[in-house]
């Protein structure tokens, strides 16, 4: 572990380009979290759009998890991250630098956190111009409110299988983005499939639009 962590502090990881904002990642603490997991058809669907992919390049939009990284590093994947705590979401996805194209993006719950309309399709507009055509977006928005105050934390635990960390408590956040929504204001991406969860949450698997399309 210890390891990990040099690395990971280095902007690096087993060989692997780590990106990472400027932003510090939001810190919970213990004694106000709780932590539960849940069988995730889109992380499912998400995976199979990269299995014949010997490399990818992946980005994590949320909240750093140690554990995206080590998932990611074994199947052999370059990840970027943008760890996101307070402020502009959009200006943190700003400030991030990155080389090259990405061919898939872990979006979780942070859009529901934009404060606007526009703040969210200025979002979709940073994703267009940093996604190759095709790449798939695994998004998790909430359908119903209130919602925590916070972003929770989320980790790939398997194939088909995500851990969180959210913070306890309610609050009385209630941007909903529901699908006619998301497509009017991500208009560079089309919907693959969507799954409502038990929570009240729903995945979205989306794709960046080609010039077919």
């Amino acid at each position: 572990m210890s390891r990990l962590l040099g690395r990971l502090l280095t902007q690096s990881f087993p060989g692997k380009r780590t990106g990472l904002s400027d932003s510090a990642p939001a810190v919970v603490g213990e004694d106000s979290t709780t932590t539960d997991s849940y069988t995730s058809r889109g992380l499912d669907l998400w995976l199979e759009s990269l299995r014949n992919r010997e490399t990818a390049r992946i980005l994590d939009l949320g909240i750093l998890r140690s554990a995206n990284l080590v998932y990611c590093s074994a199947r052999g994947w370059d990840m970027g991250i943008v760890g996101y705590s307070r402020g502009s979401l959009v200006d943190h996805c700003r400030r991030f630098s990155h080389d090259e194209p990405f061919d898939a993006v872990l979006c979780w719950d942070i859009p529901n956190y934009c404060e606007s309309d526009d703040e969210f399709a200025e979002l979709g507009q940073w994703l267009g111009g940093v996604l190759r055509h095709g790449a798939p977006i695994l998004l998790s928005l909430a359908t119903r409110t209130p919602y925590d105050d916070a972003p929770a934390q989320y980790e790939m635990v398997a194939d088909n299988r995500i851990r969180f960390t959210r913070t306890s408590g309610e609050s009385s956040r209630s941007t909903i983005f529901a699908q006619s929504r998301l497509g009017r204001l991500w208009p560079d991406f089309f919907s693959d499939r969507s799954f409502l969860l038990r929570s009240g949450w729903q995945e979205h698997v989306l794709h960046r639009r080609g010039k077919e399309d």
